[in-house]
């Protein structure tokens, strides 16, 4: 390692500077090359170099994080939770790391997938929160892909649905002609615009397919619990890197 400072003959000065900052460490040996028009070079083996140590603000943020992992830990700590085929006719296939899991079953000749994911919502009307007495709840909602497919090169059929911790909602419905190279989509209006039986019977067609009120409750505590541990995990991550010294 070379560093070069224009100093004249004076030599001490500079080593004591640099120890006095921390910056050199009181066992290395330092030579110096005199050059000419009073420019010094000074040389450290490869085995010496500057000392190395945590930054105040890397050690401060390091120290904010853990307090956050444990405050989360003591308050509000993920659960366990386990779900069962007898619960939902479902497997679920969680993506850790991600915000979102997916959920497949067969049905007759059907293959159904479930695509699950949670965004930050702010105010969630009360007709969907009865236990919050009326009162419209900040939460975050859930927001629901559902495909059916009847087989290779078959049409496949796209219900897009909200998730509430009571209810799933329908919001959309397409069907996607996959004969072509450029599948042509079929898209329905405004769902909430259609009439109240064909309302209804999607609600029937989807509940038939184990798409109900329980799956509803347990997709959301599912992925409310999710939310907790991808923080947590999100949180530590970050701890990490900030910690990890050995390439600096």
């Amino acid at each position: 390692m070379v560093l070069t400072q224009l100093l004249g003959r004076t030599r001490r000065p500079l080593i004591a500077s640099l120890r006095r900052l921390n910056l050199l460490s009181s066992n290395v040996k330092v030579d110096f090359h005199q050059k000419k028009e009073g420019i010094m070079i000074m040389r450290m083996g490869s085995s010496l170099a500057f000392a190395s140590k945590v930054l105040p603000t890397d050690a401060h943020l390091s120290r904010l994080l853990q307090a956050e992992i444990k405050f989360e830990f003591d308050n509000d700590p993920p659960d366990q939770v386990q779900v069962h085929r007898e619960d939902i006719p479902f497997s679920v296939n969680d993506k850790p790391g991600e915000q979102w899991m997916v959920l497949q079953r067969k049905y007759g000749k059907e293959d159904i997938k479930l695509e699950v994911t949670m965004i930050d919502l702010g105010k969630v009307p009360a007709e969907y929160y009865p236990e919050q007495a009326g009162e419209d709840y900040t939460s975050c909602t859930i927001t629901l892909a559902v495909t059916i497919s009847k087989g290779e090169g078959a049409p496949v059929m796209v219900i897009g649905c909200t998730v509430y911790p009571n209810e799933i909602v329908t919001d959309s419905v397409s069907v996607a002609e996959e004969e072509s190279s450029e599948p042509q989509i079929h898209q329905s209006p405004d769902f909430r615009e259609m009439s109240g039986d064909l309302q209804i019977a999607f609600r029937g067609y989807l509940e038939e397919r184990g798409i109900n009120s329980n799956l509803a409750s347990i997709l959301y505590d599912l992925m409310l619990n999710k939310r907790k541990v991808e923080y947590l995990r999100w949180l530590q991550t970050v701890k990490d890197f900030i910690e990890n010294q050995d390439e600096i």
